[in-house]
């Protein structure tokens, strides 16, 4: 087992939820972090919320939803920062703050680290009292985007344009509805947020809609692969999703594949065309200079994400998306440089950190204005339970916490009623949902780390950053990594 030095740092602590979509960035601002002197510890969101280590640091929080979470951690010595990395894609600033803002943990966090001025509106419109805690950073996932860091992704693109050749890509972002538990999977339930009578109808109207363009995108596929045979199709589903669905959707089609493997840049950047609806992904390959398509055969002013939609070029039907990708994928398609500068400007308006000083460093810059306190950090956390892979009481926590879920103590009722439902009952609460397994669904989000691949991407930072050479990075036994100062 790797073993932190008994050195005194100031310490973060970094939660992560989805591998593809998080890793990278917090590998990067760990990096920053550690290039100041701190020591980071990065896993598994749920491998250390239940049972932090007891210690004086700063945890960055993935989201403002829970004020438990915020005061566990607390009550554990750490101060809590936080970034929503959903905080970027929404559809409204009332959808928002219902589904992501919590004013108890709010009022706990020392600081909010924005993506851009549009969040920073939607937020004080909603709590106006915590300005002094809201900073305009951006986010560090997005500096890996930039000019001067996207080499980082060049190697993985080179490899995945040399095993598929030509390809195109489709994005999709159908968790609501094709969720990998089915339509009525747990988490719907699991904020502990009561809705309101016209919340629960908005919600079922967004299912309905999210259904209805879920099967369009099902339905285009026959034609559009028979249209472009020289070109594999890979569709690439959100983490949540059930891939299952798509692999059913490209059983028949003999150039259409679904694949989930590593992070998207790389796909984006190696794909002639990238294709997507309301998906971060449309922003991502904007940035990137790729060619992206927002595919919208019905439409929604509720529903539909403005910002990567507004990034994009628009396909109303199959025909229209046919004739785009033709275009793009001859070099064909004609720049109009205006509505380039009118899609430029929108960006900045909603993404801080395009240029300039990296998000990473905007972070670190108000983070070490708190008082943090050196210690060393204790080993005895990364001991591990006879039958588990995770912290000693790890498991104890959480099924403690459970306990408390199933025995009413606590005021999430509808997840109490979620597990009655016909067949819950006499199943583990490790594979409730449709006989399928948590582990295995943790595992889609956040898979086993490999020492060799890490220190493989940290490497390749370190030459296209030209930063970080006093900054090393370790991996224990139960898949929880660290970034440390290397000893003077």
């Amino acid at each position: 087992m790797y073993k932190i030095p008994p050195n005194k740092y100031k310490w973060l602590l970094i939660p992560v939820e989805n591998y593809v979509r998080e890793f990278y960035g917090k590998l990067l601002f760990s990096a920053v972090a550690a290039e100041r002197g701190w020591g980071i510890i990065m896993a598994y969101k749920g491998d250390i919320r239940f049972n932090p280590p007891d210690m004086n640091g700063v945890v960055i929080d993935l989201n403002m939803t829970s004020d438990e979470r915020a005061t566990r951690y607390m009550s554990h010595g750490w101060r809590v920062s936080a970034w929503d990395e959903e905080g970027l894609i929404y559809n409204n600033r009332e959808v928002y703050a219902h589904r992501r803002l919590n004013d108890a943990a709010l009022n706990k966090f020392d600081y909010v680290f924005l993506w851009g001025e549009n969040q920073c509106k939607d937020i004080l419109s909603y709590n106006n009292a915590i300005i002094e805690k809201l900073v305009l950073t951006g986010n560090p996932r997005f500096d890996l985007l930039r000019p001067d860091l996207r080499e980082f992704y060049s190697r993985d693109a080179s490899a995945l344009k040399s095993k598929y050749g030509k390809y195109i890509l489709i994005n999709t972002t159908f968790g609501d509805v094709n969720h990998y538990f089915g339509k009525d999977n747990p988490f719907k339930v699991l904020t502990g947020k009561s809705m309101t009578k016209e919340q629960e109808l908005d919600q079922i109207a967004r299912e309905k809609y999210k259904t209805q363009l879920l099967h369009a995108f099902i339905d285009m596929l026959p034609a559009f692969s028979a249209h472009f045979p020289e070109h594999k199709i890979i569709i690439r589903p959100h983490p949540s999703e059930n891939f299952d669905t798509w692999k059913l959707a490209a059983k028949d089609l003999p150039n259409v594949m679904m694949i989930h493997e590593g992070d998207s840049i790389p796909w984006m950047l190696s794909a002639e065309v990238v294709i997507h609806n309301s998906c971060t992904t449309g922003v991502q390959a904007y940035l990137l200079g790729r060619p992206v398509i927002a595919y919208r055969p019905v439409h929604s002013d509720l529903y539909d994400m403005y910002l990567p939609n507004a990034l994009s070029y628009q396909a109303q039907d199959n025909d229209q998306l046919v004739t785009l990708v033709s275009e793009l994928t001859a070099n064909r398609g004609s720049i109009d440089q205006e509505a380039e500068n009118e899609k430029r400007l929108v960006a900045q308006k909603y993404i801080t950190g395009l240029d300039g000083p990296w998000a990473a460093d905007r972070i670190m810059d108000e983070l070490e204005t708190l008082d943090i306190n050196p210690e060393i950090f204790d080993n005895g956390y990364f001991a591990t339970n006879d039958n588990s892979s995770r912290p000693a009481g790890f498991m104890t926590k959480l099924k403690d916490k459970l306990k408390h879920i199933l025995m009413g103590k606590n005021s999430n009722q509808p997840f109490r009623d979620w597990l009655k439902k016909p067949g819950m009952e006499n199943r583990p609460v490790s594979s409730q949902a449709q006989g399928k397994d948590w582990e295995a669904y943790r595992r889609q989000r956040f898979p086993t780390l490999s020492y060799n691949n890490v220190l493989s991407d940290f490497q390749r930072l370190q030459e296209v950053s030209g930063r970080f050479s006093n900054v090393r990075v370790g991996l224990t036994e139960n898949n929880i990594l660290y970034i440390l100062p290397l000893e003077k």
